[in-house]
This record gives structure tokens, sequence and C-alpha cells, in this order.
């Protein structure tokens, strides 16, 4: 049972974010986004979509070398801290950190574009392969730090997004059919759907980094220093703050408390990611653009696709329907301009996968699944060059 006082502290830091997150929310009719497709024109596209990701191939013998390789950088953790311990202040120490780390993905996308003749759509996913292992390594390294944990689904969700855009551009370009959503006018679509694996891309190494930064200093240095770091967000400061609990908690042989006090810091850190690290991404034109085709594409096939924002626990939606579990992307929270509505969505990971590893139906789901993300075993793959 959670003590008093630890209640009273997260519903305080609760009501903080709340109140600094709060904004009117749209009625569900000012969300709606149409296209210029008749209903069987959708109807197509979307049945030519799901059929080609249905059919992700597994890696060659030669792509599986490269795999291989990525993933022994991956799982060497204790590289990021090379140079570390050297440095002169905490936020040296971060910045170190995420230099450490942005030179081993740079370093894997040199390997990948040797093994992929320069295609710049296949050294995306590489890169992308090399976060979802490096997120399995950092998880198994310091399994106290749950964010890792729902972020190597996160990541992965970020794939599935990659290949749905490969592949409606794919369709699109071969059937001939010019998509246009209502109110975006003067932009190729089909050019937008490309752009945005760039700086989806991006964006996950920029998260990959920070959040994988803050939580190998906690690994290794605790939370005390960070409690009042003035060159941290709040966000970030109460993340500390509830994982020093949780930690005691741990320490304490209280391990259902430990649980949810550590997923409580990971909302945390995850809001720190959500408003700081990725809102600058998702104010971009092209963002709020795919944001949009998002929308169209989670209204027009009533839920049953997204490209961005369902989380899906499991290594591949389309070939273990019936065996994973989709947190879905509630109905209220799939603008993802919106900084509150992606808080709303992490949120609602968090607590779905503590309540997952609580259960004896699903805790051993979670750890299979993580190891085939590790390994990069019936990931989400095209079966053409994007």
């Amino acid at each position: 049972m959670r003590k008093p006082y630890l209640l009273i502290l997260l519903v305080a830091f609760s009501s903080i974010f709340f109140a600094s997150c709060k904004k009117d929310v749209l009625p569900s009719e000012e969300r709606k986004v149409t296209s210029n497709l008749s209903q069987e024109q959708e109807n197509f596209v979307f049945g030519e979509v799901s059929r080609m990701v249905k059919e992700s191939p597994e890696f060659s013998a030669k792509e599986r070398d490269l795999i291989n390789e990525l993933r022994t950088w991956a799982v060497d953790v204790e590289a990021y801290y090379e140079g570390v311990d050297d440095e002169p202040s905490w936020e040296a120490k971060y910045n170190r950190i995420r230099a450490n780390m942005h030179r081993t993905v740079d370093a894997a996308a040199t390997k990948a574009a040797i093994e992929y003749n320069g295609n710049e759509g296949k050294i995306i996913l590489a890169k992308n392969s090399y976060v979802l292992m490096s997120y399995d390594a950092m998880e198994k390294y310091m399994s106290e730090f749950l964010w890792t944990k729902l972020g190597l689904f996160a990541a992965n969700e970020v794939r599935n997004g990659i290949v749905l855009s490969y592949t409606l551009r794919e369709v699109l370009k071969k059937s001939k059919i010019d998509l246009a959503i209502d109110g975006i006018s003067g932009v190729d679509l089909s050019e937008v759907l490309f752009e945005s694996t760039r700086i989806l891309m991006d964006g996950q190494i920029s998260v990959f980094t920070d959040i994988g930064a803050l939580g190998l200093l906690n690994r290794r240095y605790g939370q005390e220093p960070f409690l009042d770091a003035s060159w941290l967000t709040q966000e970030a400061r109460n993340g500390y703050a509830i994982q020093k609990q949780a930690e005691a908690a741990l320490a304490a042989g209280n391990v259902n408390e430990f649980q949810d006090l550590q997923t409580e810091a990971a909302i945390w850190f995850g809001a720190h990611e959500q408003l700081y690290t990725l809102d600058p991404l998702w104010q971009t034109e092209i963002m709020g653009i795919m944001a949009q085709l998002n929308i169209w594409m989670h209204d027009a096939t009533k839920g049953g696709m997204a490209l961005f924002g369902d989380i899906f626990i499991g290594t591949n939606k389309f070939g273990e329907f019936l065996l994973g579990k989709t947190i879905k992307l509630p109905l209220s929270s799939h603008d993802l301009r919106k900084g509150e509505d992606r808080v709303g969505i992490a949120i609602n990971g968090f607590h779905t996968l503590n309540d997952m590893r609580k259960s004896n139906r699903w805790a051993p789901w979670i750890e299979y699944s993580q190891k085939r993300l590790g390994y990069q075993q019936g990931v989400y793959n095209v079966n053409f060059r994007p």
C-alpha cells in the first residue's frame, strides 16, 4: 500500500502538470479531416497499404550481418560513459553522454549507407534498428528506469509510422492517385510522406540521446544532483524526484509501490520529452501536415490504422494482431500537433504497460517481445526501395 505522503506528492505534481498543460479541448467535429478521395478510392488505398505491410520481409543474410554488427555496438552501453567522469559539471556530463550516443548513431548510419548503396529510406530504417536494439540493451542495463521499456515499443511505433509512410507513398505513386487533404494546398503529399520520415528519425535520435542520457546519469550518479538542476526542465526534475522515491521503495522491498512510482516518474520524463524535446518537431509545417494525415487515416479506417499514436506491445501488429495488445490512440488525444494530446498518449501508455507487467498473462509476452525487438526479429520492413 502506498504511503500517504507519496500519494500527496503525486497528486501535487499531477496538479501542477495538468495546470501547465491544460488547454481548451476542441470538440471532435473540429478535428475532422477529410480528403478528395472517394470512398472506393480510400478503400483501395488502405487495402493496398494493409496488404503490403502484412508482407514485411525478413532481413536478407547480408542485412542480418549488418544488424548483428550494429547490435554489438548497441549492447555496449558502458561506452556511452566515455570521458563523462572528467567533465566539470552535471550539464557537461549530460552533453558528453549525448555526444557519445550521437557518435555511435552516426557510425551506424555510415555502415548502413555502405550496405544499401546510399538509399536514404533504408538507412533511416537501419538507424531505427540501432535505436530499438539500444533501448533493449539500456532497459536491461538500468531496469530501474522504466522509460526505456515503453520507449522501446514507442520507438517501434515510429518504425511502423515510417514503414506506413513509405508504403502509402508507394501505393499513391503506383496507382497514380493524387491525394489531397482539405485545407492543405500547394504541397506534394507524396514528398511530404518521405520528408516526414527524415524528421521523425531526427526526432527519435533526439529523444534517444536525451532521455537515454538522463537515465544513464540516474544509473551512475543517482537523483540528488538533478533535483534542483536549473538546466533541466521542471518535468525532468519532477521525474528525478519521484524516481528517487521509487528506488527507495525498491530498496525497502516494496515492489508494487516501486512499480507504481517508477511509472509516475517515467510519465514525467515522458512529459519532458513531449513538451520540450519533440514539440519543435511537431510545430514544423511538414509534421503539421502529417498530423492531419494521421487524423484522416485514423478516422477513415475507424481507428484501424494510424501513422502515429497507437502503441503496440509486441513486435509487429500486422503479424501478431491476435497475440499482442494495442494501446489505442485515444479519440480525444489524436492531434499530435498538441503537446497535451501527446502527453495524454504517453500517460495512457505507461499506465497500461504498468498494469500489463503485473499480469501473469502479459508479463511473459512483454519480455518475449522486447527480446525480439532487441534482436530485430520479425520487425516492420518494406519489400521495395523507398
